[in-house]
């Protein structure tokens, strides 16, 4: 099922990153959402979606590196980063349905990016047969690490996105 889950969330990240960039060329399929957009709590309602989303995903590392979970627990809590990581290209396209400009579009291509990148490695460390399995949880090992830089700069990107909203408007 946790192949399933990355397989899909990779395949969703691609497809949001490209109808992303198809907005950035004026192509408009989705105009419903620039309409709903238009609407604060629209705005304000996917924003604090996607906050909750990171800050969940960001929940992982505290139950591994604080709370030193493993067994049955750190698998639950595997599978619901994994199903969280489905839910948030959505939600960014959602929130963001277009590429934006500076600070705006390095976030969405940057977290469309993590997520990709993250699907890609969950999708290692799940495949592989036993006999290669070593090898494919050694890369995997070495994925985490720009993952989780990855994922600190979206966190980072998100507090100066959100400071900004609060400050200007």
């Amino acid at each position: 099922m946790r192949y399933s889950i990355n397989l899909l969330t990779l395949v969703v990240s691609v497809v949001v990153g490209a109808l992303v960039l198809l907005k950035a060329g004026n192509w408009s399929m989705f105009e419903f959402l620039e309409v709903w957009k238009q609407a604060e709590n629209y705005q304000i309602g996917t924003g604090l979606g996607l906050l909750f989303v990171v800050i969940a995903q960001w929940s992982l590392t505290a139950a591994k590196g604080v709370f030193n979970l493993s067994g049955a627990a750190w698998d639950r809590m595997l599978l619901l980063h994994y199903m969280l990581g489905l839910v948030s290209p959505i939600l960014a396209f959602m929130h963001s349905a277009k590429l934006g400009y500076g600070l705006l579009g390095a976030l969405i291509a940057l977290f469309l990016l993590n997520a990709m990148f993250g699907s890609a490695m969950g999708l290692a460390n799940e495949a592989g047969t036993s006999s290669r399995r070593f090898a494919i949880k050694w890369s995997v090992v070495q994925m985490v690490p720009i993952h989780i830089a990855l994922s600190s700069l979206v966190a980072a990107m998100l507090l100066v996105h959100i400071w900004n909203v609060i400050y200007f408007n």
